[in-house]
């Protein structure tokens, strides 16, 4: 089989990453703090039986629940893989562990953003469930994404099965139309969002050409004055040098009339000293 995509016979996500930003990009697993409705009693307690103690993030940095920073999880995943990359280049902020939409919107909006305004984090990857996906927390990712329109906000959602004996054997704990819900309620957030953006850069483009043409306009208006006042300051010039000249001119003759009648007395008075 011939192989494309590089060196892949599929389009994976790791040539999509290097064919935007033109290098690897990592992720850095983090840890929200956050449970799971299928851990804590409110679906089940047993959790589904694909995700491990740790909520299946056991890559991310301790979370210390006294001082739930995630910059300083940040810091410690950079430690981890550092030799691998250059962070410079951006990284992805990977909310791994557990369902990362669970809590009040409050926390999650202080967390996203600590994330997003982290020095050369070029997006989020938050790891979540379909019934997790309140419009409260819809409205806060559409919010997000809007005001940091050059990051990205990806949310994972996993799906495992379309089968419901298969999800009930492995206690999911929602129906396939719980994840086909969400995913139309993402993809219209996308489209809204999209929409906005396009919208805001056809604004923003066309105050730039009025802007432009303003610019333009006003330059045309002054250089006509400047003109106009060159070609009367031209002439004032033209003007009182002529007069200057005609003067110089009249000083000239009276002054070559005077040196005349000097020399002629000088000569009559030589004359008359000879004699």
């Amino acid at each position: 089989m011939q192989k494309k995509w590089g060196e892949k016979p599929y389009y994976s996500l790791d040539y999509f990453m290097k064919s935007q930003y033109g290098h690897k990009i990592y992720k850095i697993a983090i840890d929200g703090g956050m449970s799971c409705p299928n851990r804590d009693g409110v679906l089940d307690t047993r959790g589904c039986i694909f995700c491990s103690k740790g909520g299946s993030g056991e890559f991310a940095a301790p979370f210390d629940k006294e001082h739930p920073s995630i910059v300083m999880q940040l810091e410690a995943g950079k430690k981890l893989i550092e030799s691998k990359t250059d962070f410079e280049a951006g990284f992805i902020a990977y909310f791994q562990p557990y369902t990362n939409t669970y809590a009040t919107v409050e926390y999650l909006e202080k967390l996203y953003r600590e994330a997003l305004d982290y020095e050369n984090c070029i997006g989020l990857s938050i790891g979540t469930r379909p019934d997790c996906l309140s419009e409260p927390v819809l409205n806060l990712l559409e919010n997000l994404k809007e005001e940091y329109s050059d990051k990205f906000i990806w949310i994972e959602l996993g799906l495992q099965t379309i089968h419901r004996n298969t999800a009930n054997y492995i206690r999911r704990g929602y129906e396939l139309s719980v994840f086909e819900e969400a995913v139309k309620k993402l993809n219209s957030i996308a489209e809204e969002t999209k929409e906005k953006t396009e919208k805001a850069i056809t604004e923003y483009q066309t105050t730039c050409d009025n802007y432009t043409k303003d610019i333009e306009d006003r330059t045309s208006v002054l250089r006509t004055a400047l003109d106009e006042k060159a070609g009367a300051l031209e002439k004032e010039i033209n003007d009182k040098t002529a007069v200057l000249e005609n003067v110089m001119k009249q000083r000239s003759v009276a002054l070559d009339d005077d040196i005349k009648k000097k020399l002629a007395g000088t000569i009559d008075l030589s004359n008359m000293v000879q004699k």
